[in-house]
């Protein structure tokens, strides 16, 4: 690559290439060589008022799409703890009951497997009465501990497992 430099009024270089193309970004080969003077960058005008208005615009749409996305998160934020702190407090509300129910279900399995009573049969209104709840309740966790009615005696339950279905009741 070929260097060469001309000097004058305003003392700028010029590059020039092997092919003789100017580097400079407003001069020609031509002008140089024939030593004219360089005419100066043109810029179109611009207005910077509306230039800055421009900006403003944008920064102003940016802020408010930004604006937006964090009050979606927020809202989405929002609702998980609101939903979390529902399922703690059901929890806890529900917790004593829990544990009592888990207690009356232990001595209900402990009498429905009790040898002392023919058959393993047990009356509703003694089971009931032991744990301390109503027929409802009663019936309820006679279920859930894998009991039955049976079918013969409104009021005999016992468990299924030394009661099956294919057996005939009492």
């Amino acid at each position: 690559m070929a260097e060469s430099s001309l000097s004058r009024s305003s003392t700028r270089q010029l590059q020039l290439s092997s092919r003789g193309t100017c580097l400079y970004a407003n001069a020609e080969p031509s002008r140089l060589a024939l030593n004219l003077p360089i005419p100066p960058l043109r810029r179109p005008k611009v207005d910077t008022a509306a230039l800055a208005n421009q900006i403003a615009q944008k920064v102003i749409a940016d802020t408010a799409f930004w604006v937006g996305i964090i009050g979606l998160v927020g809202a989405v934020i929002g609702s998980l703890l609101t939903l979390a702190g529902n399922v703690l407090i059901h929890w806890l509300q529900d917790r004593p009951r829990r544990i009592l129910d888990e207690g009356r279900k232990k001595l209900l399995k402990t009498m429905l497997d009790d040898n002392r009573f023919a058959n393993r049969w047990r009356q509703l209104s003694t089971l009931s009465r032991v744990i301390g709840a109503d027929e409802q309740t009663t019936k309820r966790l006679l279920i859930e501990v894998g009991a039955r009615g049976s079918e013969k005696d409104d009021g005999l339950w016992g468990l299924i497992t030394h009661h099956p279905f294919h057996e005939t009741d009492q």
